[in-house]
């Protein structure tokens, strides 16, 4: 799906569409093979939108020196 068609889904579904985290997320080293539960999809519409949670330095450049530390991390 192009970003644009991804777009324009989102404005079509934006008013129905609600992320609940779920209660227990089934993580194991097959698909979260760095325990950072950064990455995860639901359903809109028939569609599977999935998301990742990348941590940035303060300048959105480059990855985050340390990741934890909210001081130097944008999420």
């Amino acid at each position: 799906m192009s970003k644009l068609n991804l777009a324009c889904c989102a404005r079509a579904a934006s008013g129905h569409a609600t992320v609940t985290p779920p209660r227990s997320a089934n993580f194991c080293t097959e698909n979260d093979p760095y325990e950072e539960h950064d990455f995860g999809a639901f359903d809109v519409d028939g569609h599977t939108i999935f998301f990742k949670i990348d941590y940035y330095d303060p300048t959105l450049t480059y990855g985050s020196n340390d990741p934890a530390d909210p001081t130097v991390t944008h999420r």
